[in-house]
């Protein structure tokens, strides 16, 4: 029964960690490039430079799609923890991994052009 709980403590800890960190790829992109109405880059490309552009907030898309992530893997793995304890813990840490994907991608586009 402790183990259980512990196992649990980890998996949500990680979690934790993936919020926290999608809460500041929002603060980052809010304080950083405060992005409006304006036409802003959206991706950029090494070989061609900005290939995407586009009005400004829809560079709010990159940490809401970060935020669904975590959510889709919250539900999916509180909904399996009983059967499949590896794939809940796989799902946590795949949240986490691609939070800081995302965090890396708005990265790369500020230092490539802000």
């Amino acid at each position: 029964m402790m183990k259980t709980n512990w196992h649990f403590k980890k998996i949500y800890l990680v979690y934790v960690f993936a919020c926290l960190f999608n809460i500041s790829i929002w603060l980052w992109l809010w304080f950083y490039i405060r992005p409006v109405g304006n036409s802003l880059p959206l991706h950029y490309n090494i070989y061609f430079g900005i290939d995407e552009i586009g009005n400004g907030y829809e560079l709010y898309f990159l940490p809401l799609l970060g935020l669904i992530i975590i959510l889709f893997n919250l539900l999916l793995g509180s909904l399996i923890e009983q059967t499949n304890r590896l794939a809940t813990r796989y799902l946590a840490w795949l949240s986490l991994v691609c939070q800081l994907g995302l965090g890396l991608a708005l990265f790369l586009l500020i230092i490539n052009y802000f």
